[in-house]
């Protein structure tokens, strides 16, 4: 994206319209265009025909620190929002009472009362993307308790609570309309929704009171270890504790609640596919992750019934056959693709094949050694391997979803100019296979789908 310019009008503009229908927003000062004329009095309120007035012009200030929200969201409050989410979920109950996190949740609330730019964000967001907000506590809190696992001190505890807090505020400079899509985004809608992470970077580096470990870790949340992240693609090397555990935290709620969570599974499902995206991040947050998860007394019962599980199986054995063909596929498409160049789309998408190619190799489910051991369950009905069946199917659904991160890459490289047109050719061809693979696929037999 171009560099944004907090001084810009946008789409938080129009949010403020809405929140003031139910909270007082004023002006607490004149606010002026970039050319020094008032278009706003100190005291007016940001009614719509203010902000079609604010949305015409470039500002000489941020509009957030020209403006203040009636009863904004306080230490207390946010609390209250921590306890909310623990009482709605049993797991991450046990998981607090085990590590006892509350204490810490508890003293770090009262911080945001020292923040009040991130106080009025929260309130905003609150009122118009409650889900968002929520995903934010919880992130936010699985943050800590990663932080906490791992050892950090007092400060790393603060600066990744209050940069976990902060990580999805750009979201509220984004059209909503694009953000609340449900059908497939455009790849220009896609770059906006990206350019969330360095909105909030922007907004929070002239900001009083912000740390620049904060900046940097909100900047940073969907960085991954193999270069395949946003919005700089760096890689582990480069990269922050902070953001690193923000990110791990921010995916595994986004499975959860997006994957797990409607199809009735459980935390406890999320070790498989974990065990899968291990080389996303820094491995001391997944150690972290992983051993909270084992050492809480989690439900393990599955979805599938046993009557149902022959089935479940026969399509299991399909989405193998299915797997080995596609990382065929991809071998040959690595390998029309430059290892060591000087062009970082082809360093990424070679670190990305080399990290999924390990966890393959590791997890052994595509191994014909393995292939044999699911017929032999599926024929003999062997009900104690049962809830290891439905641990296979989320292990290839998330290997499924590394190599759709990895076509992004090849594509990304394909289009590019560095990209010679003999390689062009080969790459296309590859695609083409992958698509005809794609379109034989055989229906499930029942929704598994994650």
């Amino acid at each position: 994206m171009d560099k944004y310019d907090p001084l810009q009008s946008d789409s938080y503009t129009e949010h403020l319209v809405e929140v003031n229908k139910t909270k007082q927003v004023i002006a607490t000062e004149d606010i002026f265009n970039n050319s020094g004329a008032i278009i706003v009095p100190k005291g007016a309120p940001i009614t719509s025909a203010v902000a079609q007035q604010i949305l015409r012009f470039k500002l000489i200030k941020p509009l957030h620190d020209t403006i203040e929200i009636e009863d904004e969201l306080s230490g207390d409050t946010l609390y209250q929002y921590f306890q909310q989410l623990l009482e709605s979920q049993s797991s991450f109950q046990k998981i607090n009472a085990a590590f006892m996190i509350d204490p810490i949740i508890r003293a770090k609330c009262h911080f945001i009362n020292t923040l009040p730019l991130l106080r009025q964000k929260l309130t905003v967001m609150s009122i118009q993307n409650p889900t968002l907000l929520n995903q934010t506590i919880a992130t936010t809190w699985l943050s800590v308790l990663v932080a906490h696992k791992i050892g950090l001190d007092e400060q790393g505890i603060r600066s990744t609570f209050v940069a976990a807090l902060a990580h999805d505020i750009g979201m509220l400079h984004i059209d909503p309309n694009i953000i609340s899509k449900t059908t497939k985004l455009s790849d220009k809608e896609w770059r906006q929704i990206q350019a969330h992470s360095v909105i909030a970077f922007e907004i929070l580096k002239n900001t009083p009171n912000i740390p620049k470990d904060v900046t940097l870790a909100v900047l940073e949340h969907h960085e991954e270890c193999d270069g395949t992240g946003y919005p700089r693609g760096l890689f582990s090397s480069s990269l922050s504790i902070a953001g690193q555990i923000i990110g791990l935290a921010d995916n595994v709620i986004a499975i959860y609640t997006k994957r797990l969570e409607p199809t009735k599974r459980s935390l406890r499902d999320l070790m498989p596919i974990l065990q899968m995206c291990s080389n996303s991040h820094f491995y001391e947050t997944y150690e972290a992750l992983i051993t909270v998860l084992r050492k809480v007394d989690l439900f393990e019962e599955g979805i599938i019934s046993a009557e149902e599980m022959p089935i479940f199986i026969e399509d299991i054995l399909h989405k193998n056959k299915q797997l080995n063909s596609y990382v065929d596929i991809y071998e040959k498409l690595m390998s029309s693709i430059p290892a060591n160049s000087q062009d970082n789309v082809c360093d990424r998408a070679q670190a990305s094949y080399s990290f999924i190619s390990d966890t393959i190799r590791g997890s052994g489910i595509l191994n014909e050694g393995y292939i044999r051991w699911l017929e032999q369950v599926r024929s003999e009905r062997l009900e104690f391997a049962y809830r290891e069946m439905e641990d296979v199917f989320l292990m290839m659904e998330e290997t499924e979803f590394q190599l759709q991160k990895l076509k992004r890459l090849i594509s990304d490289y394909l289009i590019s100019e560095s990209c010679p047109t003999a390689e062009k050719e080969l790459i296309e061809t590859h695609f083409i296979t992958l698509k005809s693979i794609k379109g034989h696929e055989k229906p499930s037999s029942t929704d598994y789908s994650l």
